[in-house]
C-alpha cells in the first residue's frame, strides 16, 4: 500500500532486480531505462558539440583549397556567429512548440533542421551557404538546449537526476572531441557529412523513446503518463508518485501566467533571473571563445605537440572531466562543484594573463625568456577545461530544468537560451576588441575576475538542488526569499522525493 513503511521491497519491485543507490532501493530496470532515455535525448546535444567542435578543423581545411571556396578572418567570424544567432532564434518558438507537440516531438521533428544544416554545409559551394547552413543550425541547437533538461529533469528521480543529467555535457563535450579526432583525417565533405550521420542515428533511437509524464498529465492524459512513468521506473506501482505529479501540476495550472508574470510575480522571478545569473557568468567565464580559437590561441609548438596536437589533449581532457562530473554532482552537490570550478578558474587564469602580457613585450631577449614557458598557457587552458567541465559546464546546463517552476518553463527556459547565446556573442566579440586593442592577457584577467562574481552569486542566491524534487526545489526558492506563498499553491511542502519504499 502505498505509504507503506514496512520495507517490504516486493511490494513494489515483484521479482525484479533491485539494488541500493544512495540510501535507496531502486528498480536496476528502471535506472537503465532511465540511463537509455536520458543518453539517447542528449545525443541531440552531441549533435551541437559537432557543430561547436567543426568550425576549428573546417577552417584549416578551407584554406588547404579542400573547397571551391576561401573565407577571410571576417568570414570565419561570421561562420562561429551564425551559430550563436541561429540559438537566439531558435529558442523564441520553442516555449509554445513544447507545450503544444510535447517535449519529445519536438525535439524529434525539429531535428530535419540539424540534417538540412549538415547537407548545406558539406555541399556548400561559398561562404553563404556556410552562413545558412550554421544558421539553422543553431535553431535546432537552440530548441534542443531549451528542451533537453526539460526532458531530463521531468523523467529522471531525484537521486539520480543530476549524474545521469550531466550526459547532457558530457555528450556536448564527446561531440566537440570527435571533430578535433575526426578532423585531421577526414576530408572537408566527408567531416560534415560524418557529422551529419549522428542527427540520423539520434532521430532513428529517439523516437521510441517516451514522453515525459509532467506533460502527459498537463495534457490529461493520465494513462500515457502512467505507462511513461512505469516504463522509466521500472515497475508498476507508481501510483504514489502519479499523485504527486498530478498535484504539483494542478497547483502550478491554477495559476495562469504569461510571459509579464516571470518578470512581475516574484515567485517565478528569483528562480528566472538565478537561472539568468548563472548563465552569464557560465559564458563569461570564456569556455566557448578558448574552446573555438584555442589551435590559433596557443603557441605553434608546446613541447613536441603542434597547437593542433595540444587542441585534442584538450579535447580528451574536457570529456573526462565532464565524465568525472557525473559521479560527484549528486554526492558533493551542485554548489560545491560550482565553487572549486570558480577557485579553478582564477588559479587557471591569472598565469595564463601574465603569459600574455609578457608575451606581447616588443623585446627580442624579453620574447625569448617568455617563450621558454609556452607550456603556460598550455596547462592552464586545461586546468580551466577540468574545472569547467567539472562545475560551471554540466550544472549551469541542467539548473535551469530544475528550478524553473512548470508554470513558465517552456517560456523562461525560451529566454534563458536566447540570452545564453547573446551572452556567447557578446563574450566573443569582446574577446576580439580585447584582443585588438587592449592584448590577448586582458580576456583572461576579465575570465578570472568573472569567476570571483560568481562565487560571491553562489553564496548568496543558489538553491542546492541535490535529491530534491522539483516540488522540493520551488518551495525552497520561495523561503529562501522569505516570500509569502501564493494563495492558491499548496500549504504544505512537498517531500523530497518519492517514498523510498517504492522505488
Amino acid at each position: 500500500m502505498p505509504g507503506d513503511e514496512s520495507g517490504d521491497e516486493s511490494l513494489c519491485f515483484g521479482r525484479l532486480p533491485v539494488i541500493k543507490y544512495r540510501g535507496y532501493n531502486r528498480s536496476l530496470v528502471g535506472i537503465l531505462n532511465q540511463t537509455v532515455s536520458s543518453a539517447v535525448c542528449c545525443l541531440s546535444c552531441f549533435t551541437i558539440g559537432l557543430s561547436i567542435g567543426w568550425s576549428s578543423p573546417a577552417f584549416h581545411k578551407i584554406q588547404a583549397s579542400e573547397t571551391s571556396f576561401t573565407l577571410d578572418g571576417f568570414q570565419q567570424s561570421l561562420v562561429v556567429s551564425a551559430l550563436n544567432i541561429g540559438i537566439m532564434f531558435g529558442a523564441i518558438p520553442t516555449s509554445f512548440l513544447m507545450d503544444q507537440l510535447g517535449r519529445k516531438k519536438t525535439l524529434l521533428y525539429t531535428a530535419t533542421l540539424s540534417l538540412l544544416h549538415w547537407v548545406l554545409i558539406a555541399g556548400a559551394m561559398n561562404a553563404k551557404f556556410l552562413y545558412f547552413g550554421r544558421f539553422l543550425g543553431g535553431i535546432y541547437s537552440g530548441i534542443a538546449t531549451a528542451i533537453a533538461p526539460v526532458y531530463l529533469a521531468e523523467n529522471l528521480e531525484p537521486q539520480i537526476r543530476g549524474s545521469i543529467g550531466t550526459l547532457f555535457s558530457i555528450l556536448l563535450y564527446g561531440g566537440i572531441l570527435c571533430t578535433y579526432i575526426i578532423g585531421p583525417i577526414a576530408s572537408y565533405m566527408n567531416l560534415s557529412l560524418f557529422c551529419g550521420a549522428f542527427t540520423v542515428l539520434f532521430m532513428v533511437t529517439f523516437a521510441p523513446m517516451p514522453e515525459t509524464p509532467y506533460f502527459c498529465i498537463i495534457k490529461n492524459r493520465r494513462e500515457d503518463a502512467r505507462k511513461s512513468l512505469e516504463w522509466l521506473r521500472g515497475h508498476s506501482n507508481v501510483d504514489a508518485e502519479l499523485k504527486q505529479i498530478e498535484a504539483y501540476v494542478t497547483s502550478e495550472q491554477e495559476h495562469v501566467t504569461g510571459w509579464s508574470d516571470i518578470f512581475t510575480d516574484p515567485n517565478l522571478r528569483r528562480p528566472f533571473l538565478v537561472c539568468v545569473a548563472l548563465c552569464f557568468i557560465q559564458k563569461s567565464t570564456g569556455f566557448f571563445t578558448i574552446i573555438s580559437y584555442q589551435s590559433v590561441i596557443l603557441p605553434g609548438m608546446v613541447g613536441p605537440l603542434t597547437s593542433e596536437g595540444a587542441t585534442l589533449v584538450i579535447g580528451v581532457v574536457l570529456l573526462m572531466a565532464g565524465t568525472a562530473s557525473a559521479f560527484l554532482i549528486d554526492k558533493v552537490g551542485r554548489i560545491i562543484l560550482l565553487n572549486l570550478s570558480y577557485v579553478g578558474v582564477v588559479l587557471s587564469m591569472i598565469p595564463t594573463a601574465l603569459w600574455f602580457y609578457f608575451n606581447k613585450t616588443d623585446e627580442p631577449a624579453d620574447v625569448e625568456y617568455v617563450n621558454h614557458y609556452n607550456w603556460v598557457p598550455f596547462f592552464g587552458f586545461i586546468a580551466f577545461i577540468v574545472c569547467h567541465a567539472m562545475g560551471l559546464g554540466p550544472v549551469g546546463n541542467i539548473y535551469p530544468g530544475e528550478v524553473l517552476p512548470l508554470s513558465i518553463k517552456a517560456d523562461a527556459m525560451a529566454l534563458v537560451v536566447s540570452l545564453a547565446a547573446l551572452f556567447t556573442a557578446i563574450n566573443t566579440e569582446i574577446f576580439a576588441f580585447f584582443n585588438a586593442y587592449i592584448g590577448m592577457y586582458a580576456n583572461y584577467f576579465s575570465y578570472a575576475v568573472v569567476a570571483v562574481v560568481g562565487a560571491l552569486f553562489t553564496r548568496l542566491y543558489i538553491v542546492e538542488t541535490k535529491g530534491k524534487s522539483l516540488q522540493a526545489i520551488q518551495e525552497e526558492f520561495i523561503e529562501q526569499a522569505k516570500m509569502p506563498r501564493m494563495k492558491e499553491g499548496p500549504k504544505k511542502p512537498f517531500p523530497a522525493g518519492p517514498n523510498p519504499n517504492f522505488h
